[in-house]
C-alpha cells in the first residue's frame, strides 16, 4: 500500500530475497481514485532473473465502492472538443447528461457537483444553477493533464459535492516538451439560417482563432520542474436578433384592426383623444428601423425586425505550474492560472445596433499551493491551500439616461439593462493524512472553504416610468371608439395609444442603503 501518492505514471519494482524481481511499468495513478494492482506473483529464484510487465490491464475496481473514471491526457488532446473547453468532456462520462438544459450528474441538482482545479474550486459560487456549464476559469485542453470524474461514493479527501470533477494542471518533467498551435473555425462555407434567408438577412459571420503555445521541462534534474501555457481566444461572430417594431402607419397613431365581420378598419388613437406624439417618444421612434420580418407582430400595427448583432469574445489565459522535490520526504507544488474574458451579450438589454450595449468583463485569478510530507514508510501528509477570485460583471457601454421607459408596444431602442454583477472569492485550505498500522489504513484530515461574495446591482436606481392606462385613467379607449373591434383589439389599441402619447400608468425607483448612516439614497 502506497499512501497519498501524487498523480502520475510510475514504475513499481518488487523484490524479496530468494525470489525473482518483478517490475511493473506504466502504472497510472489518477487524482482521488484508488489504484489497485491486484496480486503480484514472485517466483522462486533459480537463476538471476527479472520479470518486467510492460503494460497492465485495467481491472474492475474492487478496493472500494467509488464510481469514477478518468479522461486521460491522450483522450483530452485527441477527442474533438468544441472551442477546446475542458468542461465539454464532462458529458463523455456515464451519468453525466444535459438533455433538457443544464448539465447534471445522475439527475442531481447542478449545485451538488464540485469542480476543482489542483484542489481549488473553480465554479461560480454565487449562482450555482448551472455550475457545470458556466465555469469562470475556462480551462482549455492544453492546460490540463487529465480529468477524473467521480459520480458516486467519491473519496472523502475532497468534499463539497455529491459528484466530483477533478482537473489537474500539466507539469514538467526531466524531458523538455513544447507545442505551438493555431486553431481556426469560421463561417466561410456555412449555410444561412432559414429565418435569415426568409427575411433577406445575410449569413451570421463567425471567425474563431485560438493561437497558443506551451513549454515544460526541468530547471534542476529530478528536483525542479515547470510548465507554462498561454492561449488566446479571439471570436468574431454574429447572432441573429428579432425585435418588434412599429409599422409606418402605427407611428402616426393610425391603429388598424379587423372587425367581427373580417373587414379591415382603422382609427387614429391620438386624434380620438386630441393629443400628439410625445416629444420623448418621437425621439425613440426616430431610432426605430423599418420592419423586415413577419415573425413578430400582427403585421398591421407591429412587425418584426431581424438583424445580425455582434457576439464577440476576447479571452487570454496564462497557466504556470512548478514542482519542487526538495528531498524524498518533502515536495512542493504551485499553480497560478489567470483568465481575462471580455464577452458581448446580445441576449441582454434593448438595442437595434450592431454592437450590443451589455458585455461581460471578467478577470479570474487562481492560486494553488501544496506541500507533501512523507514522514516515514507508514505516514504521509499533504497540506494544500489557495484561492479562486472570480468576478462576474455585467457592464454597459453607454452612460445612464435620466430615466427609463417600459411598457411600450414595441421593443425600445434605449437600453434598460443596468450594471450588475458580483466579486466572488473562494478560499480553500485542506489537510489529508494517511497512516498504515499493521493491516489497517487510517485516513484523516480536514477541509475548509470560505466564500466571500460582494454583489452589486444598479437595477431600479433610475426612475422607471411604465407607459399604459391605469385604473384611475379615464382617457382609455373603449369599444365605442373602435366599432366592431374585439376586446383583444381594444387592449392592443390601449397599448399603442400610451406608447405614442407618453401616458404614464405608474412609476418606480429603488433606493438603497450604501453605508451605516446614508439612509435610503438613489
Amino acid at each position: 500500500s502506497f499512501i497519498a501518492v501524487q498523480a502520475g505514471t510510475y514504475e513499481v519494482e518488487i523484490s524479496a530475497s530468494g525470489f525473482t524481481k518483478t517490475r511493473l511499468q506504466n502504472v497510472k495513478v489518477s487524482p482521488i481514485q484508488e489504484t489497485s494492482l491486484g496480486a503480484v506473483k514472485l517466483d522462486v529464484q533459480a537463476t538471476q532473473a527479472t520479470v518486467e510487465v510492460v503494460a497492465t490491464t485495467e481491472g474492475v475496481q474492487t478496493a472500494n465502492a467509488e464510481i469514477s473514471s478518468t479522461v486521460t491526457a491522450r483522450q483530452v488532446t485527441s477527442l474533438p472538443v468544441l472551442d477546446r473547453q475542458v468542461s465539454t468532456l464532462f458529458l463523455t462520462q456515464p451519468g453525466v447528461s444535459a438533455g433538457r438544459g443544464s448539465t447534471v450528474v445522475n439527475g442531481m441538482r447542478t449545485s451538488f457537483a464540485n469542480v476543482t482545479l489542483d484542489g481549488i474550486n473553480i465554479q461560480d459560487n454565487f449562482i450555482r444553477t448551472n455550475s457545470l456549464d458556466y465555469i469562470p476559469t475556462k480551462t482549455t485542453i492544453d492546460q490540463v493533464a487529465e480529468i477524473t470524474i467521480a459520480t458516486s461514493n467519491a473519496s472523502t479527501t475532497i468534499g463539497g459535492g455529491g459528484a466530483q470533477m477533478v482537473l489537474s494542471t500539466r507539469s514538467g518533467s526531466n524531458e523538455w516538451h513544447g507545442s505551438a498551435y493555431w486553431y481556426n473555425r469560421n463561417s466561410a462555407l456555412s449555410a444561412n439560417d432559414w429565418f435569415n434567408n426568409k427575411s433577406g438577412v445575410g449569413v451570421p459571420f463567425l471567425n474563431l482563432n485560438q493561437p497558443g503555445a506551451s513549454i515544460g521541462g526541468k530547471i534542476i534534474r529530478d528536483k525542479l520542474f515547470f510548465f507554462v501555457n498561454y492561449e488566446a481566444f479571439r471570436l468574431r461572430q454574429q447572432q441573429n436578433t428579432l425585435n418588434t417594431t412599429l409599422t409606418d402607419s402605427a407611428r402616426t397613431g393610425l391603429f388598424q384592426y379587423r372587425d367581427t365581420a373580417g373587414v379591415l378598419q382603422s382609427a387614429n388613437v391620438l386624434n380620438l383623444r386630441g393629443i400628439s406624439v410625445n416629444p420623448a417618444i418621437q425621439t425613440m421612434l426616430g431610432q426605430l428601423p423599418k420592419g423586415n420580418s413577419t415573425d413578430a407582430g400582427d403585421q398591421l400595427n407591429t412587425t418584426g425586425y431581424l438583424f445580425n448583432a455582434r457576439s464577440n469574445e476576447d479571452r487570454n489565459q496564462l497557466v504556470y505550474r512548478g514542482d519542487y522535490y526538495l528531498s524524498p520526504k518533502h515536495s512542493f507544488t504551485g499553480t497560478y492560472n489567470y483568465t481575462s474574458d471580455n464577452v458581448d451579450r446580445p441576449d441582454l438589454g434593448d438595442f437595434y445596433t450592431v454592437a450590443p450595449p451589455v458585455y461581460n468583463d471578467n478577470h479570474n485569478h487562481l492560486l494553488s499551493l501544496a506541500w507533501r510530507w512523507t514522514a516515514g514508510p507508514t505516514l504521509t501528509n499533504e497540506l494544500r491551500g489557495g484561492f479562486n477570485r472570480g468576478p462576474g460583471n455585467f457592464n454597459v457601454r453607454s452612460e445612464y439616461s435620466p430615466y427609463l421607459l417600459s411598457g411600450q408596444i414595441f421593443d425600445s431602442p434605449v437600453n434598460t439593462f443596468l450594471k450588475q454583477g458580483r466579486d466572488t472569492n473562494t478560499y480553500t485550505i485542506q489537510d489529508n493524512a494517511s497512516w498504515i498500522k499493521g493491516k489497517h489504513v487510517v485516513s484523516f484530515g480536514f477541509q475548509s472553504q470560505y466564500i466571500r461574495s460582494a454583489p452589486f446591482n444598479d437595477a431600479g436606481i433610475l426612475p422607471t416610468y411604465t407607459l399604459g392606462i391605469s385604473t384611475s385613467n379615464t382617457t382609455g379607449l373603449t369599444s365605442a371608439d373602435l366599432p366592431g373591434a374585439r376586446s383583444a383589439d381594444v387592449n392592443l389599441a390601449n397599448s399603442l395609444y400610451p406608447s405614442l402619447g407618453g401616458i404614464i400608468s405608474q412609476s418606480s425607483q429603488t433606493f438603497n442603503i450604501t453605508s451605516r448612516n446614508s439612509g435610503f439614497v438613489p
